[in-house]
């Protein structure tokens, strides 16, 4: 979470009601989020604010696209927008959804065409970008089967703190930097002596990590060389993919720069 310019990360506690989430800034201090309903505690340190609200979110909007040839939908509560180039915008209201262990089917119906949406949760790559998605989709419309990619990429970065694990093919040492996917575009982590932050920027073209800045504090030599060595190869990645065992990996060009392993999913 942001508070006061800093970025703090929040990991989920026991409470006995409610969701309680702990961590600690950069100076020590104990920051504490805990949310009832639409009513939430902040604790920073010895401060505590009672009097939060959380904030109302829209629905969130589920899109899916597939290419040769090109489709796209957007799907919002029961409602679903079918897009194409050779027909005007559809959509389709009264949608059905049935959860499923390895993702979600919809369906939807406007007499006499019948569509049907299955989405898996599976590392989809874009065929034109190989940009990752979180769902591999398969479509049927009328009988005629269409396949593509779906789901938000970010998802498959932004749940937690991830450790590198070499950077320019070189293994790191005891004291690995971290890279953590915030909110509003940023991204953060440990550098090897300093935390860092920048802006990221995801889109249909790649992955980039702009305006990275440091804390100033001093460390032996080898550790700045390691560090200025993760940072210069950090804001060179152009794009990202994903290992078979889950290992995030950033890129330039056809070279791997940094790799990184994942972070526990709750």
């Amino acid at each position: 979470m942001a508070f006061e310019g800093e970025e703090s990360r929040l990991s989920q506690t026991k409470a006995a009601s409610g969701a309680r989430y702990t961590g600690t800034r950069t100076d020590g201090a104990v920051i504490e989020l805990w949310n009832k309903g639409d009513k939430a505690i902040l604790r920073a340190g010895d401060r505590e604010f009672s009097d939060c609200k959380a904030e109302a979110t829209k629905t969130a909007i589920w899109q899916a696209h597939g290419n040769e040839p090109f489709w796209m939908i957007a799907v919002e509560g029961d409602t679903l927008i079918w897009t194409s180039p050779d027909s005007e915008p559809i959509v389709w209201t009264g949608l059905t959804r049935s959860e499923r262990p390895d993702g979600f089917d919809l369906h939807a119906v406007r007499e006499p065409h019948h569509l049907s949406v299955s989405a898996t949760t599976s590392v989809c790559r874009d065929g034109m970008a190989s940009m990752p998605y979180p769902h591999t989709v398969a479509i049927k419309l009328d009988g005629k089967q269409l396949a593509g990619c779906g789901g938000d990429p970010m998802s498959l970065l932004a749940f937690g703190e991830w450790t590198v694990a070499s950077v320019g093919g070189e293994p790191t040492d005891e004291h690995p930097p971290t890279l953590q996917f915030l909110p509003e575009g940023r991204a953060a982590g440990f550098a090897g002596c300093n935390r860092w932050t920048s802006g990221t920027a995801l889109s249909g073209e790649g992955i980039s990590f702009t305006q990275v800045a440091t804390t100033m504090m001093a460390c032996p030599e080898a550790a700045m060389a390691a560090e200025r060595r993760f940072l210069d190869v950090l804001s060179r990645t152009t794009r990202h993919d994903f290992g078979a065992d889950g290992s995030l990996q950033l890129i330039a060009g056809d070279t791997v720069l940094i790799v990184a392993t994942p972070p526990a999913r709750s």
